[in-house]
């Protein structure tokens, strides 16, 4: 007979991780310099990429740009031919940011916005007691409807006790947050 949803699901799944294979094949076999990846129901391209507007760094490096196409086969298409667009912009020097930051810049956003944003592009780089210990335990301390500020910040991580670990894994992770989802 027909296949259960679940088994669909899966199906589909996995018709789908193949097609992201194959084009992350084809895409490293052109030396484009970028990968598709889902992440949750989304489309990703990560590559190696200037930093972005505002960030203090010069320096390139792995980042991940946020497409908003759905993990579908047509979804793949989509996102394997913005991979060679980016891949070609990055390789002439032309890359701009502009087009994939769709207004984020000067809107201002939540703690808990921020915490989301920040989770799905750094969580899977690190180990999870690392995210556990260093950074959730710092970000549990933020009040998740206020708007994220470095005063904000400031004000989280005075009142913590001086000379903790508490203390330290605050100052040690709200820096690196602000500095990654800027």
């Amino acid at each position: 007979m027909g296949e259960s949803g679940q088994d669909f699901k899966q199906t589909l799944s996995k018709v789908v991780q193949d097609r992201i294979n194959q084009a992350n094949g084809r895409l490293k076999a052109a030396n484009v310099g970028v990968a598709i990846q889902p992440i949750g129901k989304r489309l990703y391209l990560q590559a190696t990429l200037p930093p972005r507007p505002g960030r203090k760094t010069t320096r390139h490096r792995q980042q991940r740009i946020a497409l908003g196409i759905h993990v579908n086969p047509a979804g793949v298409s989509l996102a394997e031919k913005e991979a060679r667009k980016v891949g070609a912009l990055v390789d002439c020097g032309q890359f701009d940011w502009e087009p994939y930051l769709k207004g984020t810049a000067l809107q201002p956003v939540t703690v808990a916005d921020w915490l989301t944003r920040f989770e799905a592009e750094f969580r899977e780089t690190m180990k999870p007691v690392t995210w556990k210990t260093d950074y959730r335990n710092a970000f549990v301390k933020l009040p998740p409807d206020e708007l994220l500020t470095t005063d904000l910040l400031k004000s989280v991580l005075v009142t913590t006790e001086a000379n903790t670990r508490t203390r330290r894994r605050c100052s040690l992770a709200f820096p690196v947050w602000l500095s990654s989802v800027a």
